[in-house]
Parts: C-alpha cells; structure tokens; sequence
C-alpha cells in the first residue's frame, strides 16, 4: 500500500499542477493517511487521523464517493475550514474518490496554490490517477500482484495518461476521462470505464 502512495503522491500532482497531494484510507469512521515513505510532495502526516465528517476536501470525497473542490481561498475558508487550516498556502484543493473494487476505500487530496486552477481537465486525469491507484491496491490487497510491479505499472501510465491530456488539449470533464480510458483500453494497458460513472459522482458501498 505504501507503494502505490508513493508513486501517486510523486506522480500525479506534477501531472496535474497541483503543489503535493495525500492518500488516505477508510478505517471505520476515520480516514487515515497513508505514508508514502518519503515521497516529495506529501502534504499531510503520515498516519494522521480525520474524522470523515471533518470540513476537508478529502474526507469529503471519501464519505460521499464524489470528487470534491474549490478553486479560491475565501471559498476554500468558507466551505472546507479544516482542510483550510491544514493547508495556509492554498489558494484551492481537489480530492478524488478511491474505490477498490466496488468498495469506497478512500480518497486523495491535492492543493493548489494558484486560483481557479482546477480545470476540467485537472479533474479529469486525477479521476483517472484515482481509477489507476485504486486498482493498483485491489491488488496489492488481494495478493494477486507485488507492491512494486503495481507500483511500477502505475508509474508508467502516469506519464502515458499525462500524455493523453497533452493530445486532448480542449477536451474537459468526463468526455476526456472516457477518450484516455477508451485509448489505454485499445493499447490493452487499462480496462474501460465500468458502467455506471457518468456524471460526477460514483457512489458505490463505503467502506
């Protein structure tokens, strides 16, 4: 698990503009973040604990399944005052859902010092990132592959999928998402969006 943390938390906020990110995990009603070993770009203690009802852009997605974000620091002081507290230098936060399997299993959160940073397209690839962690952890947990092959997979999809967004340029929001997972699909590199995800919120069992 501390694997897959660590290349999210490397890889995925230089693809998407975002100044670090954190992965963290339902325990019961807690979501704890997991530590990254390391990573450059960690912005949250690792093994801290937030109550899922806390005021945070990432504990918000992990309860309710559905990205969560805002793009200016009045909002992001108004709306998410824990998360605001917890970030001094963000002008805005985005967090992503991680599901395993058909379990909510947690979310990933990622800072952003600039204002209205957070495009469609930044939505977008940080969905995919999420698609691509949780299946990486599916694994890991299920036994079925080594940290370090899933890790290294999920690496090098980063730089596939940042590259799609290169090519997508004007393309936003889930019609992007749908192109890069079809164009992963064909190279056989990433299964197709399971049915059911149109629209911004996936819910499915916590857990």
């Amino acid at each position: 698990v501390e694997e897959v943390a660590a290349v999210m938390v490397e890889g995925v906020p230089t693809a998407i503009g975002a100044r670090g990110g954190a992965l963290g995990l339902v325990e019961g009603q807690e979501l704890v973040i997991v530590d990254p070993r390391g990573a450059r770009g960690q912005t949250l203690r690792p093994g801290a604990r937030f109550p899922l009802t806390a005021r945070a852009p990432i504990t918000t997605a992990a309860r309710e399944g559905r990205p969560a974000w805002v793009q200016r620091r009045a909002e992001f002081v108004s709306k998410y005052a824990e998360g605001a507290a917890l970030a001094s230098y963000a002008s805005g936060a985005l967090a992503v859902p991680i599901f395993v399997g058909e379990r909510l299993a947690g979310a990933m959160g990622f800072p952003f010092q600039q204002p209205d940073a957070i495009t469609g397209e930044v939505r977008a690839l940080a969905r995919i990132a999420a698609d691509l962690g949780g299946q990486a952890l599916d694994r890991v947990r299920g036994g079925r592959g080594r940290p370090d092959c899933d890790a290294g997979a999920l690496q090098r999809l980063d730089g596939q999928v940042a590259g799609e967004n290169r090519r997508l340029g004007g393309v936003g929001g889930l019609g992007q998402r749908r192109r890069v997972h079809r164009r992963l699909a064909r190279r056989g590199e990433h299964p197709r969006l399971p049915r059911g995800t149109a629209g911004q919120g996936r819910r499915r069992t916590p857990g």
